[in-house]
């Protein structure tokens, strides 16, 4: 089991954006930041679903609104794909700043496109992205496979 906990950060444009962590219950096996779809949020059944499924493996994870999106600040249309990519990245130092170095990004679909570039400024840790059907995992080596 594991346990939700309201969160809030800013953004890359100086916004605040409003976010999850979802907190294992046992002990901490890591700390991962988890980059939504283009119009989910953090509380679609995708993002909540796969969060608290790593966090009840001991994985603890964000997840968070980005730039107009749900309960963050900010107009939708002013953001961009760099948005989201430097977005990403500002959560993954949030996190290093709560004492939380992750190592681990995960995205759904438009998501999975951001952590990889996300996954490129971070230099660190295993990047997971998850498109319609199919899971492929990429480490900070570069290599690819799908599962």
């Amino acid at each position: 089991m594991s346990r939700s906990e309201k969160v809030s950060f800013e953004g890359s444009t100086g916004e605040l954006l409003s976010g999850i962590i979802d907190v294992p219950e046992g002990p901490v096996r890591g700390w991962g930041v988890f980059s939504h779809g283009f119009t989910l949020g953090k509380d679609s059944p995708a993002a909540s679903r796969m969060c608290k499924a790593l966090a009840d493996t001991g994985i603890g994870m964000l997840r968070f609104d980005n730039l107009g999106l749900g309960e963050s600040a900010g107009d939708r249309s002013e953001g961009s794909f760099s948005h989201k990519v430097a977005d990403t990245v500002v959560a993954a130092e949030f996190m290093r700043s709560q004492g939380k170095a992750i190592s681990l990004l995960v995205g759904h679909s438009f998501g999975g496109a951001a952590v990889l570039s996300a996954g490129n400024a971070w230099r660190s840790g295993n990047t997971l992205w998850r498109t319609s059907r199919t899971r492929t995992s990429r480490t900070a080596s570069g290599s690819c496979t799908s599962r």
